[in-house]
């Protein structure tokens, strides 16, 4: 075998070892893994100026040109800070699926050990214990239960309550975790353990709740002096049963939750008719509120459900 066949070959190899650990990092690599996988520091520099590999970050890379999505831009950030950065706040949230991603790439650190990245929101901190970390999507991350006490110090009050609602409906935490991780974390009230706390004091704790919203419906009912619900009431209308979010069986009134996660596109829309058009022929009136109603118009939607309950 000649001088090129050989280096051809060790390239190869070296190439593929590569190409296999970016595949678990979303197509990104180190220039540590290049060099362990055999590539040369002159090979990687050759390669990044003819354009065959792109430079995210110091010392990481994708190979090609295609687009980077947001889960990419996180993992490159997390990738060239470091194995003691950890993703959190609002990116953390995002990459659990809770919101939508924001514009900087969010990473915590220990004290005094960041660089400058661009793009990178730089936190400190001496408090992320090891219970406060966890993979996903395989990109080091903070919990859910600790992204959302870092998110607490920059979000609105609106959008906390949105985040633990989404939270709880999709099963990622529930509210004694969330409460336990807010006092467990300076209870002094930094790092949004207060904001959290308050968020979660303003819910009821309705053991079978889907989500915040229904929560926050079921303290406005009390509130109200609309007691006599029974929540998550099943009906039969001809051997189709439903479940009602808070219904009155007395006098036949179903007063429905319409988060935007259950109930925002077309086709959840049409399944919500047709439901309540079944219901209307075995009797029941429904009346349906969303987000928006049970908090900002909250003393109309009493109203209109003192109307249906008299009708």
């Amino acid at each position: 075998m000649g001088t090129n066949t050989a280096i051809t070959t060790r390239v190869g190899a070296a190439l593929a070892l590569l190409a296999n650990a970016a595949r678990h990092q979303h197509d990104l690599f180190t220039h540590e893994q290049a060099t362990e996988a055999g590539l040369s520091t002159r090979t990687i520099r050759r390669y990044v100026a003819e354009g065959r590999w792109r430079r995210l970050h110091p010392g990481v890379y994708i190979a090609g040109s295609g687009r980077v999505d947001d889960v990419a831009r996180a993992c490159a950030a997390v990738l060239a800070a470091g194995p003691t950065a950890t993703l959190s706040h609002m990116s953390a949230v995002a990459l659990h699926g809770l919101t939508a991603w924001p514009r900087l790439v969010h990473l915590t650190v220990p004290h005094g050990r960041h660089r400058d990245l661009v793009g990178v929101c730089w936190h400190q901190s001496r408090v992320l214990y090891d219970d406060d970390r966890t993979v996903r999507r395989g990109i080091r991350t903070t919990t859910v239960e600790r992204s959302l006490l870092d998110a607490a110090t920059q979000a609105e009050w609106a959008l906390m309550t949105r985040l633990v609602d989404e939270c709880l409906r999709i099963g990622l935490s529930d509210i004694g975790a969330l409460a336990s991780r807010a006092l467990e974390v300076r209870p002094d009230g930094r790092f949004g353990g207060s904001r959290l706390r308050r968020v979660l004091a303003t819910v009821p704790l309705i053991d079978d709740a889907d989500s915040v919203m229904e929560m926050v419906m079921g303290r406005l009912l009390v509130a109200a002096g609309l007691e006599g619900f029974v929540h998550h009431h099943v009906v039969d209308t001809g051997g189709v049963r439903f479940e009602l979010d808070f219904a009155y069986p007395d006098e036949r009134v179903d007063v429905e939750c319409d988060g935007a996660a259950y109930h925002g596109g077309p086709l959840a829309r049409a399944r919500d008719r047709e439901r309540d058009a079944a219901l209307a022929v075995a009797g029941w009136a429904v009346r349906r509120f969303s987000w928006v109603d049970v908090t900002k118009n909250a003393s109309r939607t009493v109203r209109r459900i003192r109307e249906a309950l008299a009708r």
